[in-house]
């Protein structure tokens, strides 16, 4: 027997495991960490694929967690120095396609300009306002430890501070926390800095989106990710 389903939920450092009722119509996914990861059946799909579909990506989900779990425990500040590594530019960078926003000035200061490494204009957000958003798409879920962000280099626009939301469904996007309250992130000061910010825990997440809070003159900036 085999089914079709959506895995709606945060990854934390927990164990995974998967247990149906008998008639197969609610299966949720239980961790040890009190979580519940619901499974939704959509009737008019085909009823297929399930042995391989859940057994992959709950061995993916478990490695996840094991990560994070490594990254959390005992030794956690050397093993999230090493889970470093850009996940917006370079050699294992995303491409222009994988990075969106809620809005651009003009097509010259698009998207894809948000780049750390961009020497040039930037992302410049058309709308002035709190609802403005740059998102990445990493294709697949990663483990993400620190954002770094820079100003507009030939023009004196920033943000000055920032909050982010993150998830697996880019419609269940879920507000960084920490200790029970959204973490509003320290941003830049002048165009041309790059200050790095080093998150309270570890998350896993396939998209990121950055929401600037503050700016000066204009919402203008450049960004990294990184994560392994």
């Amino acid at each position: 027997m085999c089914w079709s389903f959506w895995l709606l939920g945060v990854i934390s450092a927990a164990f995974f495991t998967l247990q149906c009722s008998a008639d197969n119509k609610h299966c949720p996914v239980t961790s040890d960490d009190a979580y519940v990861y619901t499974l939704t059946i959509p009737k008019s799909q085909e009823l297929c694929k399930l042995q391989e579909q859940m057994e992959s990506l709950l061995e993916q989900m478990n490695l996840l967690s094991e990560k994070v779990s490594n990254l959390q425990g005992e030794g956690g500040t050397s093993s999230v120095a090493t889970c470093r590594k850009p996940l917006v530019s370079g050699a294992n960078g995303i491409s222009d396609s994988q990075i969106t926003a809620s809005t651009e000035y003009n097509t010259a200061h698009g998207p894809r300009l948000v780049r750390l490494n961009n020497t040039g204009t930037p992302w410049c957000a058309r709308v002035m306002d709190s609802n403005q958003w740059i998102q990445f798409d990493f294709g697949r879920p990663q483990i993400i430890t620190a954002i770094a962000t820079g100003g507009r280099m030939n023009f004196p626009h920033w943000v000055k501070s920032y909050k982010i939301k993150y998830g697996n469904l880019t419609n269940a996007l879920s507000q960084f926390q920490f200790i029970s309250q959204d973490v509003v992130f320290t941003g830049n000061d002048d165009q041309t800095t790059v200050v790095i910010n080093t998150l309270p825990h570890p998350i896993t997440a396939s998209y990121l989106r950055i929401y600037p809070v503050d700016y000066h003159a204009h919402i203008c900036m450049r960004a990294e990710v990184f994560g392994c």
